[in-house]
């Protein structure tokens, strides 16, 4: 990234007061010299006047360690990322007064942990706009309950947008794209003119001027300050639904006994990694009760400390493979467990399933349900969508499912009888009241084949009705 000195000068003279940096003042350089937050350390801390504490390698790595040399070299003001903050103790570092984080989500219950004994910073910037675009000072008496802290509000000269997909600025609240401009915005990449040309466009507020589209997602509240949101390349899409990983973070991490959570798509699942001194099954239960089924962590695994890089960042690619339970893999003991195993590999794509693997652990949703239920019917078994809630595992099932055959019959499978609702009817009851459900009309248009006659569509709509 080409960084002009002139935004380094504007780096300074508008993040000097933020970090608090100056004569007297000890500056922890954790980063690393190839992480840009370097940049910030040694800029803003040398041009005030101020000393720099660089850590060493190992001091990196070990938190115990690092918390010694803070100490040591009396250290007053650091900058780092949460993750890092995260695993330090604030009792070993009473010292330090100011902290100034970035880089990653920083959720309310390690702002409120820190807040208590110092001053905490929430910032946000990439490299292209010179380390950082805006801040904002956590308030006191942040409790682990309230929502993920703002990353702030613009620095001087700095310009930020929030614009959808025709670059027309969002309402406050509304989701949108943030752009940024002003004197930190660097010149592009060097040798790259064609990512230089998309990710630096002309800003259609402010003539003859560029702004860089940072790919962030972000909404702007009442107050003027900026709220993250994910990352727009970081919409994934499961079971051809889209969904925000960062979304599925906010909601995860705002869990009281989750101190810092990632969610990752493995195997076509999303798994959520959580510091946490919960279990994973309130955690998944607290996730289900606000988001929507196919939002839903399939897995949570619990870790001591999410894995980071040498610049303090969740290091992805070291996050363990996702468990399915201790007693995955336990192989049938009757026909009917080995037919629903079978089911479940073959509705749910995955191999090797035990008589107690969860069916929505590994996947499943309310529509493959409905797809075992089928499957299982053309097996010889009888099982409804709500049992497959209800018992989850094959060896559940098998206790309840009914074997069809010439002298069998499945009680309760007439096709006649009360119906419970689904999870979207649920959700229309509540949204619109049971008073005004007269009024909702859902429609599908269907192309037909050629020379298709009255009888015919007649026929079929009758089956589909009787069905």
């Amino acid at each position: 990234v080409a960084v002009a000195h002139g935004g380094l000068s504007n780096l300074v003279a508008a993040m000097g007061p933020v970090l608090g940096a100056g004569p007297g003042e000890v500056t922890l350089q954790f980063a690393s010299f190839s992480f840009d937050a370097s940049v910030l350390d040694v800029a803003v801390t040398l041009a005030r006047g101020g000393t720099l504490a660089i850590a060493s390698g190992e001091q990196r790595t070990d938190a115990q360690a690092l918390a010694e040399m803070i100490r040591d070299a009396g250290v007053t003001v650091a900058s780092v990322v949460p993750s890092l903050l995260s695993v330090l103790d604030p009792g070993s570092v009473p010292g330090v007064r100011n902290w100034v984080l970035g880089a990653e989500r920083l959720t309310a219950d390690l702002a409120a942990r820190w807040r208590a004994q110092a001053g905490v910073w929430n910032t946000y910037g990439p490299t292209e706009a010179t380390v950082m675009a805006t801040a904002v000072e956590i308030a006191e008496g942040i409790s682990p309950e309230d929502a993920p802290p703002a990353i702030g509000r613009p620095l001087p000269g700095c310009r930020v947008f929030v614009l959808d997909e025709f670059l027309r600025p969002t309402p406050v609240g509304v989701v949108g794209e943030v752009y940024l401009t002003g004197p930190g915005l660097a010149r592009g990449y060097l040798g790259r003119t064609d990512l230089t040309a998309e990710r630096f466009v002309a800003c259609p507020f402010l003539p003859g001027q560029r702004m860089y589209r940072t790919g962030d997602l972000a909404r702007w509240s009442d107050d003027g300050l900026l709220h993250f949101a994910g990352r727009a390349d970081e919409q994934v899409k499961i079971r051809g639904f889209r969904i925000e990983l960062g979304e599925v973070e906010s909601v995860v991490a705002a869990h009281p006994d989750v101190a810092q959570a990632i969610v990752v798509v493995r195997e076509g699942r999303l798994v959520a990694y959580v510091v946490s001194s919960g279990e994973p099954a309130g955690v998944r239960e607290f996730a289900a009760a606000r988001l929507p089924e196919y939002m839903v962590p399939s897995v949570v695994m619990v870790l001591d400390a999410l894995p980071l890089t040498p610049n303090g960042k969740v290091d992805q690619a070291a996050l363990p493979a996702p468990e399915t339970g201790a007693e995955a893999g336990r192989a049938p003991s009757s026909p009917v467990e080995a037919v629903l195993c079978d089911l479940f590999t073959e509705v749910l794509s995955r191999e090797g399933v035990g008589v107690d693997d969860d069916f929505f652990v590994l996947g499943g949703d309310s529509i493959l349900s409905m797809l075992l239920v089928s499957a299982a019917r053309r097996a010889g078994l009888a099982i409804s969508s709500r049992q497959v809630f209800e018992k989850r595992t094959p060896a559940g099932l098998a206790g309840v499912a009914d074997v069809l055959g010439e002298n069998l019959t499945a009680d309760g499978e007439s096709g006649v009888g009360d119906v419970p609702l689904t999870p979207v009817m649920r959700e229309l009851v509540e949204r619109v009241g049971l008073d005004r459900l007269s009024e909702v009309v859902q429609s599908n248009r269907v192309r037909t084949p050629v020379g298709v006659d009255v009888v015919v569509l007649a026929s079929a709509v009758r089956a589909l009705v009787e069905r």
